[in-house]
């Protein structure tokens, strides 16, 4: 696991979100984080812009701007955004795809910590476009059969 990763993951024990304005690197956090956290996020400051900027995924607490036209109710909700948000940092720091009951989509971290989401769920993703596009679908429906 990369330094940065490793880093992202204290932060995120912490309580920490990260959002890129520009080439500012903005932090929320409900309580103060630890200043030795802070100080190592600093010097890995242009590595995490590089990460944000790649990873494409907007905000985690704010869902994208809506598009002209559309309306509010077409959008996914909040909490749909909060699920895609929390399998991308699942996969990001490193979880892996694991067979399960028919529809469900399962992943495990390397800290042995298994994410499950229902196939309701994953079809709104898949819907609304936020299911990660690497997953694979066939594990996801081969306990159908």
């Amino acid at each position: 696991m990369s330094r940065l990763h490793q880093l992202l993951r204290e932060a995120e024990a912490a309580g920490l979100t990260f959002e890129l304005k520009g080439d500012e690197v903005r932090a929320k956090a409900p309580a103060p984080p630890p200043p030795d956290l802070l100080a190592r996020l600093r010097e890995h400051r242009a590595e995490l812009r590089e990460h944000l900027a790649r990873s494409g995924r907007a905000p985690l607490d704010e869902p994208p701007d809506r598009p002209p036209g559309v309306q509010r109710s077409a959008l996914p909700d909040r909490w749909l955004f909060g699920i895609a948000a929390s399998l991308g940092r699942a996969l990001d720091a490193g979880a892996v795809q694991v067979p399960t009951a028919a529809g469900w989509l399962a992943l495990l971290r390397p800290d042995a910590i298994r994410l499950e989401v229902a196939p309701r769920v994953v079809a709104e993703l898949a819907q609304a476009g936020l299911l990660p596009p690497h997953l694979d679908r066939q594990t996801m429906t081969e306990a159908k059969r």
